[in-house]
């Protein structure tokens, strides 16, 4: 297809593949592409601060995700065409003649963002939040690149907004699926931009729990409707779906079982990594871990421990032998005399 002449809205286009500039030759994908990742980067940084982010570390960050995303992409993209590459092991590293998977793009820019994360000691939860509303900008740009391309494009159809495709003087016409995508993630990031504006996040991590839900819903329902894709197992569908069910039961969860507050958000001075803490038991009764300083064994301020446990005796109003016994050292040290014996007199 990558010759026909393309019908759209009544005009007749037979846009070219590429582009010169600098007398260098570039696909019209690839620069898409490019404006894409600028635009979701730009944005990011617009926004980092609401999150507790400096600018600094959503580009050291890139630094790390954008190589491990091209991996990730490209790796997806093999693993769905197996016998194609089969066939060609050496297409594999062509990545230049196109063939990339958004799906393997974000897994491995996860795992590349995490790893950072985890170096610098900043809030994955709040990373995620503060690029989820840009990757939907960036690939909605992007989803233009498969007009140009001419791959883009849904099963045979008669709506009026169909797109026809001119193939040696016959007239094919089908799903615009570049536009459907294009729209829904537009919409997307709009939706998602104005809620984190509107309304403050319960939780780090919650923007980009909708987002994985909005950008997994676009590929479940448009995956199916590409031309050809449905008579072989479509892996990235697969996948989408999991991500939907998974991200929809942990919005549910944590609004219905889990308790928040505004001092959690890292923003908001909260940690960047959270975890239970553990308990020990010590001189000072029960304490937790990070209360006490394990080399001095001096409590913290402010640190919560149990009581020592005392004896039913002591429930009741009375104290227990050994305490009056205590009490006894104690007021004989201090010269305590008891009463009824007076002062010089001996106690016999």
């Amino acid at each position: 297809m990558s010759e026909a002449q393309i019908v759209f809205f009544g005009m007749t286009m037979d846009p070219s593949r590429s582009v010169k500039l600098f007398g260098i030759s570039f696909y019209w994908s690839g620069l898409l592409i490019a404006a894409g990742f600028l635009a979701a980067v730009i944005y990011t940084l617009w926004r980092c601060k609401k999150f507790g982010l400096k600018d600094d570390n959503v580009t050291d960050a890139l630094i790390l995700a954008v190589p491990a995303a091209i991996i990730g992409a490209r790796l997806f993209h093999v693993i769905g065409h197996l016998p194609t590459y089969i066939a060609d092991p050496a297409g594999i590293i062509r990545i230049w003649d196109g063939g990339l998977s958004v799906f393997g793009g974000i897994v491995f820019a996860l795992v590349a963002a995490w790893l950072y994360c985890r170096k610098k000691k900043i809030s994955l939860y709040a990373t995620l939040d503060a690029a989820g509303p840009g990757v939907l900008l960036g690939t909605a740009i992007a989803a233009w690149g498969d007009f140009f391309d001419r791959t883009g494009y849904g099963n045979l159809t008669n709506l009026p907004w169909k797109l026809g495709l001119t193939i040696s003087g016959e007239t094919f016409y089908v799903q615009p699926l570049f536009l459907y995508s294009f729209l829904l993630l537009a919409a997307g990031f709009v939706l998602l931009h104005i809620w984190s504006v509107k309304k403050e996040r319960a939780y780090d991590g919650e923007l980009f729990l909708m987002f994985l839900v909005w950008f997994s819903f676009v590929k479940m329902i448009l995956l199916p409707a590409q031309y050809g894709q449905m008579i072989y197992f479509q892996p990235g569908r697969f996948l989408a779906a999991i991500i939907f069910c998974v991200a929809v039961i942990l919005l549910v969860h944590n609004k219905r079982h889990v308790k928040h507050s505004p001092e959690m958000l890292f923003a908001n001075g909260g940690e960047a990594f959270p975890s239970l803490k553990q308990t020990k038991k010590g001189r000072y009764g029960t304490y937790y871990d990070d209360e006490i300083n394990d080399e001095t064994d001096v409590l913290a301020v402010g640190a919560t421990y149990d009581l020592p446990k005392v004896s039913a005796k002591a429930d009741a109003g009375e104290e227990s032998d050994e305490e009056e016994a205590d009490e006894e050292e104690e007021d004989e040290d201090e010269g305590f005399e008891p009463f009824g014996l007076s002062a010089g007199e001996e106690d016999k």
